[in-house]
């Protein structure tokens, strides 16, 4: 998930910076444009005056030409030849327009010199444009290799897990809610049917994602380990060993720079033939409807793995009733953040609504579907799930 969030980062940040690049360009070119027209207007006007000036300068020769000629300093028919003082406004004139044309000049030159400027910028950012598209292609095929990576997972994943034949022989109704943060989960469900037994596990592993992924996968092997090749029944004696295992597995001493990784779990075992069910739990609790009120079983301050103060797993057994219904989950749906204050589900809410559940006589394939309903309008559009979630609610006899 780390990697997945770095990438998607990276991807967002190259948007946003090529988002940049363009408002600038588009700034520049805008720029460039309203300068073309201010030179465009100035050139315009300069020739304006030019006409405008020649013109008087022509109407005042002539009216001196005119006065040259009542005074008779010039000869009629030589009109155009003519002596007289130089007119210093005609001189200052002159120097004006002089002064004009070296201004435009200068404007010109330091219009072109932006312009070059402009244009070795557009080349620069072009460049880097294309390395920013060549890098965005190079993230978006290796997501896309990650992705079809985790995709796999899941599908090894999920077939690691009860098939669901198998629950329908072993269970007479059940719902089971699991929903991954990441695509794949650190939330397991483990069943096992033995002729004189029935072993039904949940596990909230260390993590979600592809680590939490990894360790459910050891769980798994674990469990068939201890159930097939140990023969360990007990359910509490089935954490014992399970934390035996964990800990050998990760090297865990109890140090303080060791690994701290695991799990938690619930156990549940059902004896077909005393009709009794023995729950054990490490840190994760067993809840039991039973005449219209929730009954809670505490699980064992432990996880299974390293801890700093480690106790034996206790055991309840408990005689089963007929409509008894059981529920086993891992922390993930209390734990998510939502509704119109963005606070945690909470663990009271969440039992109350199996309560409700209950006392509105769903049945179990409904209250799967309620939960799931629940949990997306406590979401809503605000809020995204924080950690992977699993309920699993069924009825033994």
């Amino acid at each position: 998930m780390s990697n997945n969030f770095t990438y998607i980062l990276i991807l967002i940040l190259i948007i946003v910076f090529v988002i940049v690049l363009w408002i600038v360009l588009w700034r520049q070119k805008t720029q460039s444009l309203k300068f073309d027209k201010q030179m465009t207007d100035i050139k315009a006007n300069y020739e304006h005056e030019i006409v405008y000036l020649k013109s008087e300068i022509n109407r005042q020769k002539y009216i001196l030409v005119n006065y040259q000629k009542q005074l008779g300093n010039i000869d009629s028919d030589n009109s155009t030849v003519f002596n007289f003082k130089t007119d210093q406004a005609t001189e200052n004139i002159i120097f004006d327009l002089t002064s004009d044309k070296e201004k435009l000049e200068d404007e010109k030159n330091k219009f072109q010199e932006k312009n070059k400027k402009l244009w070795e910028l557009s080349i620069a950012v072009h460049k880097e444009k294309e390395r920013i598209d060549k890098k965005k292609k190079q993230i978006e095929y290796d997501h896309k290799q990650v992705t079809e990576s985790i995709l796999y997972a899941k599908t090894i994943q999920t077939a690691l897990l009860p098939a669901k034949e198998t629950i329908d022989k072993c269970l007479k109704e059940y719902f089971i809610y699991w929903r991954p943060r990441d695509i794949v989960s650190g939330d397991f469900y483990w069943l096992k049917d033995l002729p004189d037994q029935m072993i039904f596990a949940v596990a909230d592993c260390t993590g979600h994602g592809v680590p939490g992924a990894f360790m459910s996968a050891l769980g798994i092997s674990f469990l068939n380990e201890i159930i097939s090749h140990e023969k360990v029944i007990q359910s509490n004696l089935i954490l014992e060993e399970m934390r035996r295992m964990v800990k050998s597995s990760l090297h865990q001493t109890g140090i303080d720079s060791e690994s701290k990784d695991g799990m938690d779990m619930a156990v549940c075992v059902v004896n077909k033939k005393t009709n009794n069910l023995t729950f054990s739990g490490a840190n994760n609790p067993l809840i039991l409807y039973r005449a219209g009120e929730l009954i809670e079983y505490a699980a064992t301050r432990n996880p299974v793995g390293v801890f700093i103060r480690e106790s034996d797993f206790t055991s309840y057994e408990i005689d089963l009733q007929p409509d008894d219904i059981f529920y086993l989950f891992s922390d993930g749906f209390a734990d998510e953040f939502g509704g119109d204050r963005g606070r945690k589900f909470s663990k009271s809410s969440f039992k109350q609504l199996l309560l409700e559940l209950n006392l509105n006589k769903l049945s179990l394939t409904g209250q799967g579907k309620k939960i799931d309903e629940t949990m997306k309008n406590w979401l809503g559009e605000t809020y995204h799930q924080i950690d992977d979630m699993l309920v699993v609610g069924f009825k033994v006899n």
